[in-house]
């Protein structure tokens, strides 16, 4: 159904390394061929109550690590019981916490190369990022249990919690602009801060952001209007996406005028909004994505993740039998 595109690409002058960066690279087969624009990224990202970071005399984070977090969780964490605030939170999307605590390898740290096996067992990456999550559930007790945020039903929207002022942290990403715009469903009166999604250690040469690459645009291989069609994607990655971006959706051309885009996104709650740590983030220089969408047998592999990631978190099994239950069943999914 969609037409092959890389000789209109050439002809408008659209590259889609070069226009997009490397986290759009999957957007073009491996023989080069290319049928779909991609237009936007959606970032995954940890939002701040900047007031709670101010009166502790925090910094707004920079190319922190996921023990930093840990550390000022703790710091941030106050009360107790109904009057209790989390120093940090994650909903119990499981398929996104397997991909932000794995932001120093690619998916290639734990599926082979033909994409044919998993190594969970001896993977470094999955293993110190589940560990350090659980231990700031239930040794620091700065984040809330796995058991409370099912019981609290903290699914896949972690909103009201942050905007209720009871998580000074929130492992988020950019579907959330809609609500930090909507004072109306969520009133508050401190200043939202932005910071990127820690990696797992400071000395880490490769950092590879959590971010997916969406909304690609493809031309009917029976069109009789193709480089009008090509001439109009172009005019809309490259200057015509202002309706999308007032909706929260970032553009992902690379050369997108970042403090018009920024402006647009996140006018009517200027005040409540650190502008600069949102650029920083939100239009930031990702190259490397962990997340990259192109491993076979996609959703079968996240659910059997989750499980496992799950039955740890909830304590019904060792984070060693959990990594050794996803390497089993995965393999036996591959194999298939």
């Amino acid at each position: 159904m969609a037409a092959e595109l890389s000789d209109l690409c050439k002809q408008y002058d659209v590259d889609v390394i070069r226009d997009f960066g490397e986290a759009a690279k999957n957007s073009v087969s491996a023989d080069g061929k290319v049928y779909a624009i991609p237009t936007y990224k959606q970032v995954m990202f940890v939002m701040l109550n900047k007031d709670m970071f101010d009166a502790a005399g925090i910094p707004i984070p920079q190319h922190w690590t996921w023990q930093d977090v840990r550390e000022i969780a703790k710091k941030l964490t106050t009360g107790e019981n109904a009057g209790k605030v989390y120093g940090f939170l994650k909903s119990t999307d499981g398929n996104v916490i397997n991909e932000i605590v794995a932001t120093e390898a690619n998916r290639e740290c734990w599926l082979n190369a033909d994409a044919t096996a998993t190594n969970f067992v001896d993977n470094p990456y999955l293993r110190q990022g589940y560990q350090i999550l659980y231990d700031m559930m239930y040794t620091d007790q700065s984040m809330m249990s796995w058991e409370d945020m099912i019981v609290q039903k903290v699914s896949a929207n972690e909103a009201p919690i942050f905007f209720n002022k009871q998580a000074a942290m929130v492992a988020t990403g950019s579907h959330q602009i809609r609500n930090i715009k909507d004072t109306t469903a969520f009133p508050r009166d401190f200043v939202v801060a932005f910071a990127e999604m820690p990696a797992l250690n400071a000395d880490q040469t490769d950092y590879y952001a959590d971010l997916i690459v969406q909304d690609h645009l493809s031309i009917n291989e029976k069109s009789a209007n193709k480089e009008a069609a090509m001439e109009y994607i172009k005019w809309y990655y490259t200057e015509g996406y202002d309706p999308m971006i007032e909706g929260g959706r970032m553009p992902l051309y690379k050369n997108y005028d970042a403090d018009r885009a920024i402006q647009i996104m996140l006018q009517g709650a200027e005040e409540l909004v650190d502008l600069e740590s949102a650029k920083n983030v939100l239009f930031g220089s990702y190259d490397k994505m962990q997340y990259d969408g192109s491993n076979l047998h996609k959703a079968e592999i996240a659910l059997i993740m989750k499980e496992e990631m799950e039955a740890f978190f909830l304590k019904q099994i060792e984070l060693d039998k959990a990594l050794e239950n996803m390497q089993k069943r995965c393999n036996e999914v591959l194999e298939n």
